[in-house]
């Protein structure tokens, strides 16, 4: 799901803390969907937790949580942006570090330059908009990320 309304009036997102420790607005999570499900159409096995392990020197998780980050801060900016940039180096950490090594060369072979993946984000997301100064009161304006 997209996001959902439970019926105790909190609202559930496919995103755990695991990957974005912040609560995100509504425009930041529509951003950050909308870029996610274009990154990962053609490399699935990115959303198996099995095809990732730790690393020492490069942790999983905070790195997880730094990518959330700087995919919404890319979106929101210019190509040729510092927080491009940021997401670029947070997806070639987390591919050489962390994923593992079968799921490497078809990972870099789908994505196989910073252009491509910059490009694939801002043609994903509608890109900076003015936020509405109110939101309607049946319409969350954080969405809180799941529970780990």
């Amino acid at each position: 799901c997209d996001v959902a309304k439970t019926a105790d009036g909190r609202w559930f997102t496919p995103f755990s803390t695991a990957f974005c420790a912040d609560a995100l607005t509504l425009y930041e999570y529509a951003t950050l969907f909308a870029a996610v499900s274009k990154l990962s159409t053609n490399v699935s096995f990115v959303w198996d937790p099995r095809n990732w392990h730790d690393d020492a020197a490069h942790p999983l998780f905070p790195s997880l949580q730094l990518l959330c980050r700087s995919i919404v801060d890319c979106a929101e900016s210019s190509a040729q942006s510092a927080a491009c940039e940021d997401f670029v180096t947070q997806v070639d950490g987390l591919v050489v570090s962390n994923l593992e090594e079968e799921y490497v060369e078809p990972f870099q072979t789908t994505w196989n330059s910073s252009e491509a993946l910059i490009d694939a984000i801002h043609a994903a997301t509608i890109g900076p908009v003015e936020q509405p100064t109110e939101a309607p009161t049946d319409t969350p304006t954080d969405i809180p990320t799941s529970g780990s």
